[in-house]
Parts: structure tokens; C-alpha cells; sequence
């Protein structure tokens, strides 16, 4: 009888804990103007020029993977992320990307190595936070005219165009001294 009293006693606890709901957490998805900055298919390219050092190089997206990651333990959210690789020519070498929508809002994103910016620097793959700090209705770059143009920063400067990319981007070293200023020649985004 005490054993039949004892579960009787301990049942109610168990079937709470048992039916206890998960917590729910936010899901960050990227709006189609923030996909317009950075979602270009395989087979895209852009062709940079350095005004310092005259060095020319090409940007080939080679691979993309996107979904939704787990970043409730770190923000208490889940957020879309594209996760790109890109090739090289200057370097010869493959870089991978990740950006990932971390507010509900389009000024705001992480990026792991800088988008285009990384594969063209001198430095290998970094992990930074790059933040918007500025937008262009006009932005001129050797003489062309980009409209709708938003700024990211960190140790670089980076301009983006929607549809476009990257057109510009000014890489300084860790006094902040200017290092290279690679401009977008031309470019193909492989529709």
C-alpha cells in the first residue's frame, strides 16, 4: 500500500516533467532586399583591380549551401545563412564565406572571412563581425555609378550593390593605414 501511495505521490511530477513544452526560440529569415547584396548563383564572378598595387583578381563562386542554423544557445535564435566558397585567381586558393541574418532587420550580419573581401587580402580566412555603417543612394567606383549602395566595416571597408555584390572594398592593416583598394572592373552573375 505505502509503494502504491508513494507512486501515486510521484506520478503527477513525472507526467509535469514529461509534457514539459520545450522553449520556443525566434527565426531570423533574410528578406529579398537583403538577398539581393549577397545570394549569387554558382558560376558568378567579379574582376577586381588594385589602385595601389595595380594587382588584378577574379572572384569565381564555386559552391553554396544555405539553411537555417541553431544559434539558441549563443543568441536564442535561429537564423538563415548562406555559406559560399569562392576561388581566387590573385591567390589560387578556395575561401569559404558564411553570412547569417543575426537581427530582423537588413543592416546587420555576420561575416565569416569578409565576403569577396578575404579571398582578395593578403590575410587568410578571419572570423569577424562586420557591421552596416553607411548607405549611398549613388556610389561611384572608377567612373561607374551604383545605386543603393550599403557599407560594412571592420578592418575593411566594403560596398555592397544589390544584384551586383561587392564593388568595392578598401582592406587597411591593423594601424588602420589603407593597404590595398581593390575596385570591380566588371563582373557576370550567372542567371
Amino acid at each position: 500500500m505505502k509503494k502504491l501511495l508513494l507512486i501515486a505521490a510521484f506520478l503527477p511530477l513525472l507526467l509535469w516533467y514529461g509534457c514539459k513544452e520545450e522553449p520556443t526560440y525566434p527565426t531570423y529569415l533574410m528578406d529579398a532586399e537583403f538577398k539581393s547584396y549577397i545570394d549569387f548563383p554558382v558560376g558568378s564572378y567579379w574582376i577586381y583591380s588594385d589602385s595601389i598595387s595595380g594587382q588584378t583578381d577574379s572572384i569565381y563562386v564555386e559552391d553554396i549551401q544555405c539553411g537555417i542554423g541553431n544559434n539558441t544557445e549563443d543568441f536564442g535564435r535561429y537564423n538563415e545563412f548562406y555559406r559560399t566558397e569562392y576561388w581566387s585567381s590573385a591567390m589560387n586558393k578556395t575561401f569559404r564565406s558564411m553570412t547569417s541574418y543575426i537581427e530582423a532587420r537588413t543592416d546587420s550580419f555576420f561575416m565569416y572571412s569578409i565576403i569577396y573581401g578575404a579571398q582578395i587580402t593578403s590575410e587568410n580566412e578571419i572570423s569577424v563581425q562586420s557591421v552596416y555603417s553607411g548607405y549611398y543612394e549613388n556610389f561611384v567606383v572608377d567612373g561607374q555609378n551604383y545605386e543603393s549602395v550599403k557599407e560594412f566595416t571592420f578592418y575593411t571597408s566594403s560596398y555592397w550593390c544589390p544584384y551586383i555584390g561587392m564593388i568595392k572594398t578598401i582592406e587597411r592593416n591593423n594601424s588602420g593605414d589603407t593597404i590595398a583598394v581593390w575596385n570591380l572592373q566588371r563582373y557576370f552573375i550567372n542567371n
